[in-house]
């Protein structure tokens, strides 16, 4: 649970389409392998870009304003769902996650301009190299983990195509069931060239807190 005023918050792209369903068929393969494994429920797997953590209240619209800044210049773009992987490697893995292959140049922008939106309002630059993916669980010990990397290399497992036109701010509650995520706003992808070329894009689509 959070403290009053404090709401843990990230910033993150969703995924749309059918990729909740083919990432849930991927689990449900990789469970038979009886790793000690907490998955992620499919529903919440998203791509993250930042992370902020506690954040007081009276700070999110700052934040929403920087990520609306970002948003402005970058387009609408696909992502490629392929691959898996460990962090921090196969021989010890701690994370389970898939891919994104080829990583498209928006995305990595958009990465940024929040990164540099944010420096702006008072956080942290990442002191890391972006590495983006979708986390499907975290090992738990190592029973079955080395047959679990065996089965994942052995898959090749590709998702359908990912078409991104929002990101999201987006409020994590903690409960004994696992994270509840909730958005707090949602920002349409617009692109220069697209306002230049004067196309309607629409209303950004603002989600209530609970």
């Amino acid at each position: 649970m959070s403290k009053p005023g404090i709401l843990r918050t990230f910033i993150c792209v969703e995924l749309q389409g059918l990729v909740h369903a083919q990432l849930a068929n991927l689990q449900g393969t990789l469970k038979t392998i009886g790793a000690d494994v907490s998955w992620v429920k499919p529903s919440n797997i998203h791509l993250t870009l930042k992370f902020l953590g506690d954040v007081p209240e009276q700070n999110i619209p700052a934040i929403c304003s920087a990520v609306e800044k970002a948003a402005i210049e970058v387009a609408p773009f696909e992502l490629q769902v392929r691959g898996t992987g460990c962090f921090p490697s196969a021989k010890n893995p701690r994370v389970i996650w898939v891919g994104l292959n080829p990583l498209p140049g928006e995305l990595r922008q958009l990465q940024e301009l929040i990164d540099g939106e944010l420096f702006t309002k008072g956080y942290s630059r990442e002191d890391r190299p972006f590495s983006p993916h979708l986390t499907l669980g975290r090992v738990r010990s190592a029973r079955s983990v080395h047959a679990l990397v065996g089965k994942m290399e052995e898959l090749n497992f590709q998702a359908e195509t990912v078409f991104v036109r929002n990101v999201t701010v987006m409020r994590s509650d903690l409960r004994p069931t696992g994270a509840q995520y909730t958005p707090i706003r949602v920002f349409q992808l617009k692109g220069r060239k697209e306002l230049n070329d004067g196309i309607s894009i629409g209303r950004d689509d603002e989600v209530n807190e609970p």
